[in-house]
C-alpha cells in the first residue's frame, strides 16, 4: 500500500504552517505585492526528468534526481518534492522530502540526498520523486536558459575516494562584467554578489543516475576578485625611495597617456570572482562517470 497522500499532506502542512508564522510575525501596514501562485499563473507541474539511487551495505540510500521547470518566464521558488522508495511488493521503505529553493525555466536543475532503511535495504526496488505544486511561489524573469546556464564556470574538478567517502572538489567562477565603476559605491557592490548551487550526479555505464551529492549557497562576491599588485618603488641601499632624475622625469603628456592606458586596461579587465567547493558522499558509489550541475540559488 502506498502512502503518497499521507506524506504529501504532512509536508504541505509544514510548508503552510511556516508561511502562516511569517504572516503573523509581520506588523507592517504597507501593502505587499500580490504573490504569484501556481493557481494564479496556471503553472504546469515541475517535471522530474531523471531519478536514481544506490543502497549501501549499512542501509543508507544515496539518491539524486533532475528536474525541469516548463513554465517559460517564471522562476519556481521553494519547490518541495516527496521522496518515496518501495520494495517489489509495493511496501514503502523510504519516505521524506527534498526542497529546491530556485528552479529557473528551461534549465536542468538537480538535487541529491540520503535516507536510511533500518535492517538493510537490498529490497528497495523503486524510487519515486514528485513535486508538491500547491505552495510554490513564482517570480517573473526575462533571462533565457542560455543566459542562466552561462553565469557560472566550473574548473579543476577532482573526485577521490578517501576512507570510504567520495570526495569531490572544484572551483566555481562568475564574471560580474567590465564595469570598473562598480566598486565606487556600497550599493553597486551589493549587485556584485551571486549564490550558486553545485550538484554532482554519479552515473553508471549506461548513463543512468545512481546517486549524488550537493553543495548549496556558495557565495561569490566582489571581495573575491583578485586585486592588482601595486608597483614596487625603487629603493636605495638604506631603503629610501629613489627620486627620478631630471632626464627620467616624464612629461605631462606621457603621464596622461599612461593614465589613460591604465584606465582602459582596468575597464577591460574581467571582474571574475572564484570560490572552491567540496562535496562528500559516504560510501563507494562505483560510478562510471559524473556530471556537475551548477545553478543560481541555494
Amino acid at each position: 500500500m502506498k502512502f503518497t497522500n499521507k506524506i504529501a499532506a504532512t509536508i504541505a502542512a509544514g510548508v503552510l504552517a511556516f508561511g502562516m508564522l511569517g504572516v503573523v510575525g509581520c506588523s507592517s501596514q504597507e501593502e505587499t505585492p500580490t504573490e504569484l501562485t501556481t493557481a494564479s499563473i496556471n503553472a504546469q507541474d515541475i517535471e522530474v526528468t531523471g531519478v536514481g539511487f544506490t543502497v549501501l551495505d549499512d542501509g543508507t540510500v544515496n539518491y539524486a534526481f533532475t528536474v525541469n521547470n516548463p513554465n517559460e518566464g517564471y522562476i519556481a521558488e521553494g519547490v518541495t518534492f516527496t521522496i518515496e522508495g518501495y520494495d517489489a511488493d509495493g511496501s514503502m521503505l523510504v519516505g521524506g522530502g527534498e526542497t529546491i529553493q530556485t528552479i529557473y525555466p528551461g534549465v536542468q536543475t538537480a538535487a541529491a540526498g540520503t535516507a536510511y532503511i533500518p535492517n538493510g535495504g537490498n529490497a528497495l526496488a523503486t524510487f519515486e520523486v514528485s513535486p508538491l505544486m500547491e505552495h510554490v511561489n513564482w517570480t517573473k524573469t526575462t533571462e533565457t536558459p542560455e543566459e542562466v546556464e552561462s553565469q557560472f564556470t566550473t574548473s579543476d574538478v577532482q573526485v577521490e575516494n578517501i576512507d570510504g567517502t567520495e570526495q569531490i572538489t572544484g572551483k566555481i567562477s562568475i564574471d560580474f562584467g567590465n564595469d570598473s565603476s562598480s566598486s565606487d559605491s556600497a550599493a553597486s557592490m551589493l549587485d556584485m554578489r551571486a549564490t550558486a548551487r553545485v550538484v554532482v550526479l554519479f552515473k553508471n555505464e549506461a548513463g543512468e543516475i545512481i546517486g549524488g551529492g550537493s553543495s548549496n549557497s556558495i557565495m561569490l562576491d566582489a571581495s573575491m576578485i583578485a586585486m592588482g599588485t601595486p608597483a614596487t618603488p625603487q629603493l636605495d641601499e638604506e631603503g629610501n625611495p629613489i627620486e627620478p632624475s631630471e632626464d627620467q622625469e616624464v612629461s605631462a603628456e606621457e603621464a596622461a597617456a599612461a593614465d589613460a592606458a591604465a584606465a582602459e586596461a582596468a575597464a577591460q579587465a574581467s571582474n571574475v570572482a572564484t570560490s572552491t567547493w567540496t562535496i562528500a558522499v559516504p560510501g563507494n558509489m562505483g560510478f562510471a562517470s559524473y556530471d556537475v550541475i551548477v545553478t543560481p540559488g541555494n
